[in-house]
């Protein structure tokens, strides 16, 4: 209807039909690092089913490269921010007891955790091939790396893949594990050709 907003989510293919004339602003976003394993899937048929650049994420690749500088840079905080709350903890306590750390947030959710590391995996082999992307997007590439203090791209994959490994995994707040009933049908066997 005339004045919404829709999002969809990502992966979800969809197509627009606007059976009137009307005036349609259209984007994409990256939501952040909970589903960048679901962009990057996304990225991947479209390679495979050859869909015209024009068609696809604008500066896609260089805009995963400044998510994973900023995913950086949120480690790295959190990282020392932890460490200053235990500073602090310690010198405040006058009984000189240990201080429970195990209370600290955890700076990545399970979902995030997942992603970031498929994002250091995707920016890694990105860093590597010279062609995966073209030389209007490369420049793009140096600059995330700058931007989290690095001097290639090469070791900004290699410091968000240190940064991540210091970071314990989360494990999910809760998983959903499905079971087919007696009566259920069976799965349709794939298709053969």
């Amino acid at each position: 209807n005339a004045g919404q907003t829709f999002f969809i989510p990502s992966g979800w293919l969809h197509a627009v039909l606007t059976p009137v004339d009307s005036l349609v602003f259209g984007g994409n976003f990256l939501p952040g690092l909970a589903t960048v394993d679901l962009q990057l899937a996304v990225r991947d048929i479209e390679k495979r089913t050859h869909v015209k650049k024009e068609y696809t994420f604008p500066l896609f690749v260089p805009c995963l490269f400044f998510g994973l500088a900023t995913a950086l840079v949120r480690l790295k905080t959190t990282a020392a921010a932890a460490q200053l709350d235990t500073l602090v903890a310690l010198t405040t306590r006058e009984d000189n007891k240990d201080v429970d750390v195990s209370t600290t947030p955890a700076p990545l959710t399970a979902r995030e955790h997942r992603g970031l590391a498929a994002l250091i995996e995707a920016c890694g082999a990105w860093a590597a091939d010279e062609a995966a992307c073209d030389d209007r997007e490369r420049p793009f590439l140096t600059l995330a790396a700058e931007a989290a203090g690095c001097t290639s791209t090469t070791e900004l994959v290699e410091a968000a893949r240190e940064a991540l490994a210091a970071v314990p995994e989360p494990k999910p707040k809760f998983t959903i594990k499905l079971q087919r009933g007696a009566d259920d049908e069976a799965a349709p066997a794939p298709l053969r050709r």
